[in-house]
């Protein structure tokens, strides 16, 4: 639970708030203060949570493992729609950081809400004052001992994006703004530098509001103090946007980027900035097709490479202790009984050592990775060779890029592994595993690996058209090499014992 709410405190009501008005319902006073930052409300009456309908697990699914998270919030928001309950708030304060929220529904019935929270979470949710609390114990006391405010910017925020299915509202305390003033005194050059003070300062509140798919609608409102302090607020978010849309990373995954720029600019009316992404407009339409999707790609890529550095560490520690075990580390395959032919992978000997001695009791060590036995177990990848770079069909087939360097002079190079201790060159200096490009993707099991070229060491190590692969090297350290990376040190990387000093 500690996790499940990423920080914000979600708030279910019964009933619906009053958007129009000063105050917040009275079930929500209290809840409300100097420290709140943040207020989302979901709409459960357009946001269908029922199985085939909106999924959170599916919108979360870019920033692995939140999906799980996502998931629990699918099934306690589709059982409070059955209570019914219709609306969703959360709120997020100061306070709520890091990753600590609790929910509350405000209710006069409480014993179904129990029972719908309870199935979901069940050992964290209590009944509290007429509502019902889920959450870790020091989230609910923290929440039991607020002393509320007034905030009535979260209320008119709410109403200007009326009619939206998520809608949020942003409004910064006197001490938040304090705060953000002190670490962040002075804007970045590139966003015109001066003080940030006044754009600070000149903002009452900003609201966002998303009807999600089929009718995509993206509606976002800043609220200014005064006509100037906007327009200097909606110059950093031009430059801002700039800078985003005309990076690197933006011309390759966006390649009509420049076309897409003005759509994220917002317009000036007085001391109110607004930008709207609808059918009418044609906005909603790019931002389905030409925005999200490689954007959505590029956040799971960026997920499953983060993934893959804490794999390859697994994989480097599982090297060590086979090593320990066997005063060697595995070589690159096993052989038969004719010291020619390849059976299994080193991937498959390091099993006992990835606690994963079950599945490695149940290969027949004595034949090839495609035996008619052996095949059965490919589909068994264990998920430490999960990695980043490969498509989704080779996942599919249990592939992996996760490969040791065989040839001249690399760890793996003969036929019987290598000890420590023959690894002249010194075990930081030396790669043990890499994670190759997707063109070298293979099947776990099978005992195929990088064949290391002296005269083009970046041979089938590019990841995306870029030079640049991890490496975990033998002292266990997991390192990113890229093109600032010397031809001449990465030729010297691969091998254990040429005797050659990396250059700095």
């Amino acid at each position: 639970m500690r996790a499940a709410f990423l920080g914000m405190t979600l708030l279910l009501l019964a009933n619906t708030w009053a958007c129009g008005q000063s105050n917040l319902p009275d079930a929500m006073t209290r809840l409300v203060n100097d420290d709140t930052l943040v207020v989302i409300h979901l709409d459960l009456k357009t946001l269908n949570v029922a199985p085939g309908g909106t999924s959170f697990a599916a919108l979360l699914d870019p920033i692995q493992p939140l999906s799980q998270i996502a998931g629990g919030l699918d099934q306690a928001f589709a059982k409070l729609k059955m209570v019914p309950v219709s609306d969703v708030y959360c709120i997020l304060g100061t306070t709520d950081l890091p990753l600590d929220g609790v929910l509350v529904v405000p209710t006069t019935e409480p014993r179904p809400v129990l029972e719908a929270l309870r199935s979901v979470w069940p050992n964290d949710v209590e009944e509290l004052a007429g509502t019902v609390l889920a959450g870790s114990a020091q989230a609910r006391a923290r929440l039991r001992a607020v002393k509320s405010a007034p905030r009535v910017e979260f209320a008119t925020a709410m109403e200007a994006v009326r009619g939206t299915s998520i809608r949020v509202a942003i409004a910064p305390s006197q001490d938040a703004r304090r705060v953000i003033r002190e670490f962040l005194p002075v804007l970045p050059q590139q966003l015109g530098g001066g003080e940030l003070a006044n754009s600070i300062d000149g903002t009452t509140w900003l609201a966002l509001g998303l009807n999600v798919p089929p009718k995509v609608e993206v509606r976002l409102i800043v609220q200014g103090s005064n006509p100037t302090s906007t327009e200097a607020l909606r110059g950093i978010i031009e430059k801002l946007a700039t800078l985003a849309f005309q990076s690197e990373v933006a011309k390759k995954v966006l390649p009509k980027s420049n076309e897409l720029l003005p759509l994220f600019i917002p317009k000036r009316d007085n001391d109110r900035l607004t930008l709207l992404l609808n059918d009418a407009n044609g906005g909603a339409k790019r931002l389905t097709e030409e925005v999200l999707p490689p954007l959505v790609e590029l956040a799971r890529s960026n997920s499953r490479q983060s993934a893959a550095i804490g794999n390859m560490k697994h994989l480097g520690l599982a090297m060590h202790n086979y090593h320990d075990a066997n005063k060697a580390f595995p070589p690159a395959a096993s052989l038969a009984k004719d010291g020619k032919q390849k059976l299994l992978s080193w991937r498959v000997l390091i099993l006992p050592f990835l606690d994963q001695q079950g599945l490695y009791n149940q290969f027949h060590l004595d034949e090839a990775w495609d035996s008619p036995h052996n095949k059965t177990l490919i589909a068994k990848m264990p998920d430490v060779y999960e990695t980043g770079n490969i498509t989704t069909e080779q996942r599919k087939q249990a592939m992996t890029t996760f490969l040791v360097p065989v040839g001249p002079k690399t760890v793996f190079a003969q036929s019987e592994g290598v000890r420590i201790r023959d690894i002249t060159d010194g075990t930081s200096n030396t790669i043990m595993i890499v994670d190759a490009s997707k063109e070298k993707a293979t099947i776990w099991t099978k005992p195929d690996d990088l064949l290391f070229d002296p005269e083009h060491p970046w041979l089938n190590l590019d990841q995306g058209g870029l030079k640049q692969f991890r490496a975990t090297f033998c002292d266990g350290s997991v390192r990113r090499l890229g093109e600032s990376t010397k031809l001449a040190n990465l030729r010297r990387y691969f091998q254990m014992n040429d005797g050659e000093i990396i250059e700095e």
